[in-house]
């Protein structure tokens, strides 16, 4: 929470804010770079916390991701045939994209997960957090 409260933070700089940089871009560092310090500070130390939050934030992931860019006043003027598509067109897209991975190109059972989850969803975004379910 306070990584993301001090990303948040920083992102709303008026500078930041006036280039660009968002929030996204400083929690992605803040992550890396406690990520990597603690690993070369403390070899023994592993964040086994992360790990365990990602895998619990799994289903708000897939949640929040479905109904991300989508106002409720849009959702008013689509209908529930929009929440229907997008509830099964990307578990049907996620599972036809790890299949042709795994299946057609051989890929490795991680890589095709990630690759699908990106194509599926929002690209890096999708990936990195997926990725720490994954391993």
């Amino acid at each position: 929470a306070v990584i993301g409260i001090l990303s948040l933070w920083l992102g709303r700089n008026r500078w930041c804010s006036k280039s660009g940089m968002g929030y996204a871009i400083f929690a992605i560092l803040l992550g890396m770079i406690i990520t990597n310090a603690s690993s070369q500070l403390f070899p023994n130390f592993k964040l086994t916390g992360f790990k365990l939050v990602a895998k619990d934030g799994e289903f708000f992931i897939k949640c929040s991701l479905v109904l991300l860019a989508v106002e409720f006043s849009v959702l008013k003027e689509v209908g529930w045939q929009a929440i229907v598509v997008s509830w099964v067109g990307s578990p049907v897209s996620l599972i036809s994209g790890y299949l042709i991975g795994t299946r057609l190109f051989h890929m490795e059972t991680d890589i095709s997960i990630l690759i699908a989850v990106g194509a599926t969803w929002c690209g890096a975004s999708a990936i990195s957090a997926v990725s720490a379910v994954v391993g």
